[in-house]
């Protein structure tokens, strides 16, 4: 396993209640709410710390190229939030999630899939996890959900920076049937391409 030193690190996580641009608080600007997706956990799993790439029981390491995933959650005017839950979910290094939705195949095993920790006195939180990956019709991303006392709950995507962003198209959770419809409008190309909105990214 790679040193912390030698593992690539993302930082800058804007998932939380304002975005941090540079460091300047004259830069902060609301982070945009960009739904929670098909995948979010029907149940929660009894292992959901902030470390995904180990599952508690198992021996092995998830796949993947393993990152650390760091930020804080602060006010417009810049203000740590303490106490914040903050909860991140992802598909697998092949792009399958751990949900019943999930069509594509079983997700890694030794992938937790998601994860939650609790911002610190400063607002900071911290996740292990492996790179997000693109898979059909998405743009490699990670969800993320912030809530806590004085929080309105809402759900944001975290991105690569410098990879193009593909337009998103929304999948159902609905029947099968319905499901198969979507995958071959998205295979053949006959949904329409819709201008993704301004979010964060990872750098």
């Amino acid at each position: 396993m790679l040193s912390v030193s030698r593992r690539q690190v993302i930082r800058g996580l804007a998932a939380g209640v304002v975005c941090m641009a540079g460091g300047a608080r004259a830069a902060l600007v609301p982070t945009p709410d960009e739904g929670p997706g098909p995948f979010y956990p029907e149940t929660i799993p009894l292992d959901h710390d902030a470390d995904l790439v180990q599952v508690a029981g198992r021996a092995g390491m998830a796949q993947g190229e393993i990152v650390n995933l760091f930020g804080r959650v602060l006010t417009l005017s810049g203000e740590p939030v303490p106490g914040a839950l903050v909860e991140i979910w992802q598909c697998d290094y092949r792009g399958r999630y751990k949900h019943a939705a999930e069509w594509r195949g079983a997700a890694d095993p030794n992938f937790q899939g998601y994860g939650t920790t609790k911002s610190t006195g400063s607002g900071s939180y911290r996740f292990r996890t492996i790179k997000p990956v693109r898979y059909t019709g998405r743009t490699p991303h990670i969800h993320a959900m912030i809530s806590g006392p004085g929080i309105k709950r809402f759900t944001t995507q975290i991105y690569l920076k410098g990879i193009r962003r593909m337009p998103k198209i929304i999948c159902s959770r609905g029947s099968a049937t319905r499901r198969n419809r979507m995958r071959r409008r998205c295979c053949s190309g006959r949904v329409p391409a819709t201008a993704p909105p301004t979010g964060d990214s990872i750098s």
